[in-house]
């Protein structure tokens, strides 16, 4: 299957997806070809914060899936054919 690629970054494609059985939090993200030098990732207890350096400035930020919810210390970011993945734990919080 082909992603449809967008004209403009504003439009770039993000997928949240909470695998409740594993505890865990994906981010997934259409980067539109932003180069990985170009993409700042940081991630906190509460907050993901992703920002891209592209012509229009973007950034997202993402909370967990419940107020009763925090990211947990096993965290990773992973970059690759232009799809930016973020995992992280979930714990209670």
């Amino acid at each position: 299957m082909t992603l449809p690629r967008f004209d403009r970054p504003s439009s770039l494609r993000t997928r949240r997806l909470h695998h409740t059985v594993a505890e865990r939090f994906e981010v997934v993200i259409d980067t539109h070809g932003v180069p990985p030098e170009d993409i700042f990732v940081a991630i906190g207890s509460r907050t993901i914060t992703v920002e891209f350096d592209v012509d229009s400035y973007q950034d997202r930020c993402i909370r967990p899936p419940a107020s009763s919810l925090r990211f947990g210390d096993e965290r990773e970011a992973t970059y690759r054919n232009g799809i930016l993945t973020i995992s992280t734990r979930l714990i209670p919080g």
